[in-house]
């Protein structure tokens, strides 16, 4: 297949995908975000424009604007953390 760069979407890449819906209002609440942090800091901030669908490796983490399985990330704790 020869030399295939990650944003290339055809059978056998690696492309992660988001479908983005921009008419759509949220409000951001920690509860609601999955990074597996114990704040941010946009909570309350309203925003216009959400993740609708997410592929990740070809398979489906977010649909409908919710998470339906976990992603394949890694956990890096901050310094002092254990």
């Amino acid at each position: 297949m020869g030399f295939i760069r990650k944003a290339t979407i055809t059978v056998g890449c690696d492309a992660d995908i988001a479908i983005w819906t921009p008419e759509a209002n949220r409000t951001i609440r920690r509860a609601d975000l999955q990074d597996r942090a114990d704040d941010t800091p946009y909570e309350n901030l309203e925003v216009q424009g959400w993740s609708e669908t997410v592929l990740l490796r070809g398979k489906t983490v977010v649909a409908k604007g919710k998470m339906v399985r976990d992603g394949q990330g890694a956990v890096i704790l901050r310094r002092g953390r254990t």
